[in-house]
């Protein structure tokens, strides 16, 4: 009888049974080497059969799988893939715990009481909830992939997952991912670690409920992610040195923060919203306070400073997203493996389509009927968005109509490729679109804008190419491409506009 890798190997050949059951259901060639490791390691770790070493393999919802696309030191060898399956388990446990710690400690905006551990008393309570679990694991499983000084091995969960152990705790625990969730879970682990260790110079930045809900905050996380990644390479450079301080880093990388390494973390997180609508709404444009959504969005995500933003704005031009930041973003708890957040963020933003208006007497630049969102499919379908109150039962199936052809699009397989996608049909895949183009041609909107989405799908990779484009009778012409891989992973071209 064969030995278990090469057993493995026989069925993940080409014309093996196991190729041919995954094929059947719904993955891809370039796939079959994941899937092959995947139920070698599983099979060694645990000692299981072949049968159900593979079971776990092609189950994308399995604990073999979610370990697996963590890389790093988990699929290193049998046994950090071994130790790996039982910190998932230890984590499962110690986050409901956590939980339950926190609801009956903290309250909504309580506070930890004496000697609660330390991941309780710098946590944010309101960030902790059963519905983040998979958001939280794959953020501190893929620093601990990563990060050597993380015990593969736990003497307790405190030392692999807490806010001292862990630096992705200390970020997503404090809620710095709320308006970037999903451009940060598709950067590389290594690159997160750099964000972490920026955020760390600055932390706790508004540990509590209050701050986390608080506009200032949010902006200025946006802010300084994308002020790291436009300029990563010169914080690597600056970390390497060890250069990397608070204030040498504020002032390299905030100077359009007068002042900055002397100011206090509230007066950071405060900076520029005063200085928008203090200064530049009504001096640079004439109390225009349309304009404060659009300027504070390319200031947030573009890494950009002020001034760049403010004559990019006078200019009527757009600024680029600060690299490897995605215009499709949702809150953490959208992050749940199973696409489910993204159909529901896409849901929420097909009903309310709204109409763009010429300027300047703000005539509608479309006829009502083609104020929708329109998503063609390659076999020919064309569904169209309905409006309405979000009860109105027909308004209510006609999207779901749409989200469910998307659904059977994609396939089954693919959850994380699944969720992508929606998200790139709601209302932040195309919100750029309409924070600063159309001003530049003189048409007003707001971030819900209709857009007519063409899908196709790579038959040899399986990856999802979303077309945005124009509604019909639109006055200016333009397109650009997102493409999804199966993985989730996103990349999207520049935009192209012919008047």
């Amino acid at each position: 009888m064969a030995a278990a890798p090469q057993e493995i190997a026989e069925r993940f050949a080409p014309q093996g049974a196991a190729t041919q059951q995954a094929l059947a259901k719904g993955y891809f060639p370039p796939e079959m080497e994941m899937l092959r490791r995947t139920a070698e390691l599983y099979q060694a770790a645990t000692e299981c059969s072949v049968d159900e070493a593979i079971e776990a393999a092609l189950d994308h919802t399995s604990t073999a799988r979610r370990l697996f696309s963590y890389g790093g030191r988990f699929t290193a060898s049998t046994a950090n893939f071994k130790d790996g399956l039982k910190l998932l388990g230890d984590f499962a446990n110690w986050f409901a715990d956590l939980n339950v710690q926190l609801a009956s400690k903290h309250g909504v905006n309580g506070h930890a009481p004496a000697g609660a551990s330390v991941t309780v008393v710098n946590a944010n309570a309101g960030y902790f909830q059963n519905k983040t679990l998979r958001a939280f694991e794959k953020f501190l499983f893929e620093e601990i992939a990563i990060n050597d000084a993380i015990p593969l091995k736990p003497e307790n969960p405190e030392q692999a997952f807490g806010m001292e152990a862990n630096p992705a705790m200390r970020f997503v625990g404090r809620g710095y991912t709320k308006s970037s969730a999903n451009s940060l879970a598709q950067l590389s682990p290594e690159r997160r670690s750099v964000l972490y260790a920026v955020f760390d110079l600055l932390s706790p930045l508004g540990a509590t409920e209050a701050e986390v809900k608080a506009n200032s905050l949010d902006n200025f996380n946006c802010e300084l992610i994308s002020r790291v990644l436009k300029h990563f390479d010169e914080v690597v450079e600056m970390k390497d040195a060890g250069e990397l301080t608070r204030e040498n880093f504020l002032a390299s990388f905030f100077p359009d923060i007068e002042n900055a390494p002397n100011l206090t973390n509230r007066e950071l997180m405060d900076y520029f919203a005063l200085r928008l609508l203090k200064d530049v709404i009504p001096n640079r444009f004439g109390g225009d306070a349309t304009l404060l959504v659009p300027i504070a969005n390319m200031l947030q995500f573009t890494g950009a400073t002020l001034d760049e933003v403010v004559n990019a704005a006078v200019e009527g031009r757009t600024l680029p997203l600060a690299p490897g930041l995605s215009s499709a973003n949702g809150p953490l708890d959208e992050l749940d493996g199973i696409a489910n957040g993204g159909r529901k963020a896409m849901l929420m933003d097909l009903p309310r389509p709204s109409m763009p208006t010429l300027a300047p007497d703000e005539q509608p630049a479309l006829a009502e009927e083609n104020c929708v969102f329109k998503v063609v499919f390659p076999d020919g379908t064309v569904l169209k968005s309905v409006s309405g109150a979000e009860t109105d039962a027909d308004v209510a199936a006609a999207n779901n109509a749409i989200a469910a052809k998307v659904a059977q699009f994609c396939g089954n397989v693919h959850p994380q490729q699944l969720g992508a996608v929606y998200f790139a049909l709601s209302q932040s895949g195309a919100s750029d679109l309409n924070r600063g183009l159309e001003q530049q041609y003189g048409i007003h909107s707001s971030e819900h804008a209709p857009v007519t989405y063409t899908l196709a799908k790579d038959q040899g990779t399986g990856a999802i190419t979303i077309r945005y484009s124009e509604p019909e009778g639109f006055p200016v012409h333009f397109h650009w491409e997102t493409t999804i891989a199966t993985d989730g992973t996103t990349t999207t071209t520049a935009m192209e506009v012919d008047v």
